[in-house]
């Protein structure tokens, strides 16, 4: 049975928040943190929601993120939720710009794709 190929970023691609997907598929390990997802870091609730219901786009997951956390601090680009998230999921490592807009993330992602060391977070195309 041939596998299915999996889609890659397009680095000069342009893509908006339903066109990405993001998944995951480590398994949840001893250090992952336990407790209310409203009093969880971010990256982890992000973790959660990702593991539990499979791949989802950006564009679902922030407002799914966005339901959970409501009597917490909001994000910083209360603007553009979807653009904190896809940060919050390319993680620390990638040395994104303090500014940057969604292509900028996009392309750093599609540069280097392997998955997120912690969490082995994935961006695929929709």
């Amino acid at each position: 049975m041939a596998r299915k190929a999996q889609k890659n970023l397009d680095p000069d691609g342009s893509y908006g928040p339903a066109d990405l997907m993001v998944s995951t598929r480590r398994p949840r390990i001893q250090e992952h943190l336990d407790g209310a997802t409203e009093l969880l870091p971010i990256r982890e609730t992000v973790y959660r929601l990702v593991l539990e219901r499979g791949p989802m786009s950006v564009a679902d997951l922030a407002r799914e993120l966005a339901a959970t956390r409501q009597r917490t601090v909001g994000p910083p680009y209360t603007e553009d939720p979807e653009l904190f998230l896809l940060r919050i999921v390319a993680g620390s490592g990638r040395h994104l710009p303090p500014l940057c807009d969604m292509q900028t993330i996009v392309r750093a992602l599609a540069e280097a794709p392997e998955p997120d060391p912690d969490y082995g977070f994935e961006v695929r195309p929709a």
